[in-house]
């Protein structure tokens, strides 16, 4: 989402139950640079395929999408 400047970017990854399984924090990202999450839960174990939801958080704004995982 679009910002500018640099903003710390929090994200949370939900099941679709809306149990939060893994939450992260990206310090410092500057405006239109991308950040990966690599699908572990904050225990450390791989996501499982389903539907997760996504919350992301800037300085400005805060945002849901979803995300399908199938492997």
């Amino acid at each position: 989402q679009a910002y500018r400047g640099v903003s710390d970017v929090p994200l949370c990854l939900y099941t679709s139950t809306f149990k939060l399984v893994a939450t992260k924090n990206f310090p410092a990202v500057p405006s239109g640079q991308t950040v990966r999450e690599d699908l572990l839960d904050d225990w450390g174990e791989a996501l499982a395929d389903g539907v997760y939801y996504v919350t992301v958080a800037t300085n400005r704004d805060r945002k849901t999408t979803t995300l399908v995982i199938l492997r």
